[in-house]
Order: structure tokens, then sequence, then C-alpha cells
């Protein structure tokens, strides 16, 4: 990732986590892993917290999915939701 492209996420993004809005802990995330042949491009990098780059750890299909936003109670007011 150059920093020109990092820059262009980020303002794309708004700064904050594309899942739940946060802007604590954001880090740069692929979404299709450079291990499984993603690449570093504008198109395959999206913002995330913390928590929910850490929930998407795992096989690449769920994470391909978007979450429901506010999941990790990113937001002032809203309720974390417990899992099931």
């Amino acid at each position: 990732m150059t920093g020109t492209s990092g820059e262009r996420v980020f303002e794309r993004d708004g700064g904050r986590c594309v899942e739940c809005g946060t802007d604590f802990e954001i880090q740069y995330d692929h979404v299709i892993p450079v291990a499984l042949g993603g690449s570093s491009t504008e198109e395959n990098l999206q913002l995330l917290c913390a928590l929910q780059a850490g929930e998407g750890r795992g096989p690449v299909i769920p994470r391909l999915v978007r979450r429901r936003p506010g999941r990790c109670g990113g937001r002032p007011g809203e309720r974390r939701r417990s899992r099931r």
C-alpha cells in the first residue's frame, strides 16, 4: 500500500470503521487477504476498528459479507448486542 492509496482509503471511509463507525483504534484491513491473492489496492482495502478486524479472522467468505453497523458498540449511546 502506498501512502497516497492509504490516504484515499482513509478519506473514502471517512476515517472511521466501515462496520460500526467508530474512529477508535482504526486499522487498514484487506477485504481479501494478501495470502489468498488479495492486493493492496484501494478497492481491496477498508478501515476497521481493532474489534471488527479481530472478529474477521477466520474463513474468508464470512468476511466478504458486511456486518450490521454498531456491532462493536462504536457509536455513542448504542448498546452492544449479545452473541447467540
